[in-house]
């Protein structure tokens, strides 16, 4: 008798799972990453996890540095419809403050939930469409900032303060387990124009910028 009614509640169990999944809002977006024009870093780990209990990476090129607010890296992984994400976590390789950011934070669902269903308007055909992208913005000083984007629209959800951490060179570059991290972030971290760049790895106008990005969230700083 106990072991049917054990069958019974798994049954009832499994069963509640299944129709509570089914009832999750799904849509058509992919993550991306973002950092201002000026700041070359790259995503060590990054995932964004979702309602349904899956997760999906940020991507990000070698040396990212679209501009603040800009999407950059877009690759299709899992299904084309995904629940929305709940929380996320980061690690970057800041390469012109030669160091590591960490973060982990939980995201605003219910606002998240709430754009998701309102959608954006095509101004093109002037119908409602879905948000396309989540877009994680990572600045100087471990700034975290993300955003929905859609049509030209853009919202930001959540603003976040990282600490800065420790990564092992062998476990970041694998391929060359030799190399110092000063060195490999001087070579992967270089900007076209080298009198800026060594004007910020001096840090003589490096507070001005961080504070210029915290203070703005709209694409100004390019």
């Amino acid at each position: 008798m106990h072991f049917k009614t054990s069958i019974i509640y798994i049954l009832l169990f499994i069963s509640t799972l299944i129709s509570c999944q089914n009832k999750m809002e799904k849509y058509k977006w992919l993550p991306t990453e973002s950092s201002p024009l000026l700041y070359p870093m790259n995503i060590y780990q990054g995932h964004l996890f979702l309602e349904d209990g899956t997760n999906v990476y940020i991507p990000c090129s070698g040396s990212s540095h679209t501009g603040w607010g800009y999407s950059g890296s877009l690759h299709s992984q899992g299904s084309d419809l995904k629940s929305v994400p709940v929380k996320l976590e980061v690690t970057w390789a800041s390469f012109l403050e030669n160091k590591f950011y960490k973060g982990s934070w939980d995201l605003p669902v219910d606002n998240i939930k709430k754009l998701f269903k309102e959608g954006t308007v095509n101004w093109r055909t002037n119908e409602k469409e879905t948000y396309s992208s989540v877009v994680v913005g990572l600045a100087p000083g471990g700034v975290v900032v993300v955003w929905m984007y859609g049509n030209d629209q853009q919202v930001e959800i959540g603003r976040y303060q990282a600490k800065e951490t420790h990564v092992s060179m062998k476990d970041y570059v694998p391929g060359n387990p030799t190399v110092s991290q000063k060195e490999f972030f001087e070579q992967f971290g270089k900007l076209d124009d080298s009198e800026l760049e060594k004007n910020i790895r001096k840090k003589e106008f490096s507070l001005g910028f961080g504070i210029h990005i915290v203070k703005n969230t709209t694409g100004e700083l390019r």
